[in-house]
């Protein structure tokens, strides 16, 4: 499995995407080799011990929820297949394990995984 396709930068240019989506299948197969001697891993898991801060460097001011939380909850978003912010709410919500495990005590609804998503590429796409 690749993560890189979850991790989009759209201005990017191709040399550096590549270069990134390298690194970032690099860290997702360590990441898996700590599984190795488990039978079910899940989603949270894998995101709980993938190093996110070495892929995204963000300043994303912490109310209620980190900027990395909200990055691995946006990548569970993906990874489950969840296509709207309302349905990941719920999701998060209704799993209190999985939650805890991407590093959110609550659930965050969806007016601030919507912003946050909207700060985040905005300003991924003003570096670029």
């Amino acid at each position: 499995m690749s993560l890189s396709p979850l991790v989009k930068d759209i201005n990017m240019p191709q040399s550096t995407s590549d270069i990134l989506n390298q690194k970032i299948d690099e860290d997702a197969f360590k990441t898996y080799a700590l599984f190795k001697q488990q039978q079910k891993v899940t989603a949270a898991d894998f995101l709980n011990k993938f190093p996110v801060e070495n892929h995204i460097h963000i300043r994303y001011r912490t109310i209620k929820f980190s900027g990395y939380a909200l990055i691995r909850a946006i990548l569970l978003q993906g990874i489950k297949g969840i296509k709207f912010q309302t349905q990941l709410h719920k999701y998060l919500e209704e799993n209190q394990k999985e939650r805890n495990k991407i590093g959110l005590q609550d659930a965050p609804n969806q007016r601030t995984l919507n912003h946050f998503i909207i700060i985040f590429l905005t300003k991924q796409q003003k570096k670029h």
